[in-house]
């Protein structure tokens, strides 16, 4: 018995050091990859934005439009990439709900099959009962994907991919190679194939970034790591079982029980002509962007380059200003520390936050923000959460 427990003791040990190992090395990715993001979607933001800007003065016989919507073409999957290094670092900007999965990975069902192919079949296996969990669909649906399109590969043609949703009640800690997923209400989300399995020796490494089996050019190496970061920045866990020849079986456990809300906006779109917006932001092409769409939008508009130059607009400024459009990373003084000068001296200035990375912008806190805009966003994402704010910011004033 006390040789039992030692051995337990030891493997508790060992798990636990892999934790911290895991730990300390997706720390040092994710301060360079939230770093590369937040440049990344600085220059994505401004082609984005101005190829947006440039197509709506373009005829649709313009010599130049099918050029600067090529530009405008490559923005998406670039920024999907960007996303996926957000997904990995856990600095992803989320907006979770409850929602039923039974629901949202059968309405996925006919996507899946579309990713997997005509030679692989998809099935899935609804819940006998209502699987209701807090977590962003959007970003459930995308990590479905990435589970699919792995488990074609591996998959020859002929065989199956299974997705199975089903709550699950767990009384005591569960402990698997790549963590511990502890006891509590979970809802399960299961995607099995049949193909070939993983390898004893690769396992340990599948959920590390830019780790990869395939071919060269067919693989960033992100698709599980993505899977791991969205798991577990709603607060779930992934799990992994594998026998070499018999295919894989992956299982995500998100919550069940929502603990907290949403915090949502209020208020309705206001005439932009009389709404003033001051637009703080020290890259000077994003600022254009910014500045240009909010002016063709009617909107009165100051600017500064950074929070302390902000807060010297904001005393000259002789009428009220509605809204402050704030990036978060900037010199001198910084989003989260312009926001709390604002809220202390012009406390019904209402705050949009925007980022291309979401660490430090308070996307799910209220006291810092009253809503958070990614980067790269539209025009009309831009012009929209201002008319909200502005609607919102009046209303309480009135």
């Amino acid at each position: 018995m006390q040789w039992v427990e030692q051995r337990d003791a030891e493997r508790r040990l060992r798990e636990r050091e892999a934790e911290l190992l895991r730990a300390e090395k997706m720390e040092a990715v994710a301060r360079i990859a939230g770093g590369l993001a937040h440049d990344f979607n600085n220059l994505l933001t401004v082609i984005r934005g101005n190829s947006d800007l440039a197509l709506r003065m373009l005829g649709d016989s313009d010599a130049a439009r099918p050029f600067v919507e090529e530009i405008r073409s490559t923005v998406g999957p670039a920024t999907a990439l960007t996303q996926d290094l957000l997904a990995v670092c856990r600095r992803q900007a989320l907006e979770p709900r409850e929602v039923d999965l039974g629901e949202i990975v059968g309405g996925a069902a006919t996507l899946m099959q579309r990713v997997a192919g005509t030679g692989v079949r998809v099935t899935v296996q609804p819940a006998q009962h209502r699987t209701p969990a807090f977590v962003d669909a959007r970003q459930l649906e995308r990590a479905l994907l990435n589970l699919v399109t792995n488990a074609r590969d591996a998959s020859s043609d002929g065989a199956e991919i299974i997705v199975r949703v089903e709550p699950l009640d767990l009384d005591r800690p569960v402990h698997h190679a790549h963590g511990t997923v502890e006891a509590g209400r979970w809802v399960t989300v299961d995607v099995e194939d049949t193909g070939q399995g993983i390898a004893e020796d690769v396992l340990p490494f599948v959920f590390d970034p830019f780790f990869t089996t395939k071919h060269e050019g067919h693989g960033t190496g992100l698709g599980l790591a993505t899977v791991l970061g969205i798991a577990e920045q709603s607060g779930g866990r992934v799990a992994v079982r594998t026998t070499s020849g018999q295919g894989t079986g992956v299982t995500l456990y998100l919550p069940r029980k929502a603990d907290h809300g949403v915090h949502g906006l209020i208020g309705a779109p206001e005439q932009a002509r009389t709404v003033t917006v001051l637009v703080v932001e020290d890259e000077s092409g994003v600022r254009r962007y910014v500045l240009a769409t909010l002016r063709q939008a009617g909107f009165t508009v100051l600017e500064a380059a950074d929070g302390i130059e902000a807060l010297e607009r904001a005393e000259e400024h002789e009428g009220s200003i509605d809204v402050v459009v704030t990036d978060t990373t900037m010199p001198r003084l910084d989003g989260r520390g312009l926001v709390a000068a604002l809220h202390d001296q012009w406390p019904a200035t209402r705050i949009l936050m925007m980022s291309g990375q979401t660490e430090a912008a308070g996307a799910s806190s209220p006291a810092l923000a009253d809503a958070f805009l990614p980067k790269p966003f539209t025009p009309e994402e831009l012009i929209s959460r201002v008319r909200l704010l502005a609607g919102a910011r009046r209303g309480n004033r009135d």
